[in-house]
């Protein structure tokens, strides 16, 4: 098979100008500019079998503005915004299926502010805040069939305050207080609707 990578060099010997390379089946790799070296400008990628993998615009080799990624079926994979490189503002992920994985915001590639998780057949996982990529806040988890797992408080990415926590089928299974992800003081656990007092 004919060789149709197009691959400019400069005559310092970087990569510059409109680039294209191909995979050992013909089909396209990746297309784009480089500028002295450094990637610039919109460029695809796409997978040996021929579907988009990822788009978007780099800045002297970092990418930056909006980015879409997609699974090798063709359905979008994940989506949202850089800054010099790191991932900011919104930004949402989808399971292979096409349903919605998980959405929320970043600051500097870290998760800052509300966000939410959801299980693959689209029930909710689990919603609360970040602060500089650890939990802060109140927090609750859901089992996949859709009932309450737990609820409560993180500081700094550590149980604080009082929390509950519930069987799958919707009974109450424990609660009490934490102290930095530690038990601490009264604590009270259920077996079978019966409570089950211990400190």
């Amino acid at each position: 098979m004919k060789n149709k990578n197009i691959t400019p060099y400069n005559e310092n010997g970087k990569q510059h100008g409109y680039w294209e390379l191909y995979y050992d089946n013909g089909n396209l790799w990746y297309k784009g500019n480089y500028v002295d070296g450094q990637q610039h400008g919109y460029w695809e990628y796409y997978y040996d079998n021929g579907n988009l993998w990822y788009k978007g615009n780099y800045v002297d080799g970092n990418r930056h503005g909006y980015w879409e990624y997609y699974h090798s079926n063709g359905n979008l994979w994940y989506k949202g915004n850089y800054v010099d490189g790191q991932q900011h503002g919104y930004w949402e992920l989808y399971y292979s299926n096409g349903n919605l994985w998980y959405k929320g915001n970043y600051v500097d590639s870290n998760r800052h502010g509300y966000w939410e998780e959801y299980y693959d057949n689209g029930n909710l996982c689990f919603k609360g805040n970040y602060v500089n990529d650890e939990r802060d806040g109140y927090w609750e988890s859901y089992y996949s069939n859709g009932n309450l797992c737990y609820k409560g408080n993180y500081v700094d990415g550590k149980q604080h305050g009082y929390w509950e926590r519930y069987y799958s089928n919707g009974n109450l299974w424990y609660k009490g207080n934490y102290v930095d992800s530690n038990r601490h003081g009264y604590w009270e656990k259920y077996y079978d609707n019966q409570i089950n007092y211990y400190i």
